[in-house]
């Protein structure tokens, strides 16, 4: 089972406002050249995620969006985290009707 790990938290932001939405981040750095010291010492002092790629952007860039994601009904905080997305605005709701046989 995947374990959820919490990256940064700002207390004060989660006590004088609502959250509404969380997101993760990371950066793909394209073209197949070392990124310079400060920015790797910057990504880990911020426990960012790095990503190099030897390719350019914008072929990197389909290659991403050709790709596809996997999602195991055993992969519970995937799981939880799609229902959690798509609760907003009835969005669930609404896919599980359009999934329904037509009525005859």
């Amino acid at each position: 089972m995947a374990e959820e790990k919490l990256v940064a938290s700002n207390k004060r932001a989660r006590h004088d406002y609502f959250i509404d939405e969380v997101f993760e981040a990371g950066i793909v750095l394209t073209g197949g050249r070392s990124p310079a010291p400060p920015l790797l010492q910057a990504a880990k002092r911020a426990n960012l995620p790095l990503l190099l790629v030897k390719q350019d952007t914008f072929p990197a860039l389909e290659r991403l969006e050709q790709s596809t994601s996997h999602l195991s009904p055993g992969d519970v905080v995937k799981v939880r985290h799609i229902l959690e997305l798509m609760a907003h605005e009835g969005a669930l709701e609404r896919l599980l009707e359009s999934l329904k046989p037509p009525r005859a």
